[in-house]
């Protein structure tokens, strides 16, 4: 239950913020903020999931080093 709670609130602090700055007088049409869609929970576990997994994947760093 507490764990719903804060997901509910960082959801809704990052659609307020992001309502925010899109309310901004510095908003061209060119600008990333006016392709912004409301953030929904689901979403948003989904981004905390793919973080997660990102971090528990072990690659070999050789392939990062140019030769």
């Amino acid at each position: 239950m507490y764990e719903r709670n804060l997901f509910i609130f960082i959801v809704e602090q990052t659609n307020y913020y992001a309502e925010e700055i899109f309310l901004s007088e510095n908003i061209t049409d060119k600008s990333r903020i006016t392709k912004w869609k409301t953030l929904t929970v689901a979403e948003f576990k989904v981004f905390l999931g793919l973080l997660y997994h990102m971090g528990t994947i072990r690659t070999n760093s050789s392939h990062m080093i140019k030769k």
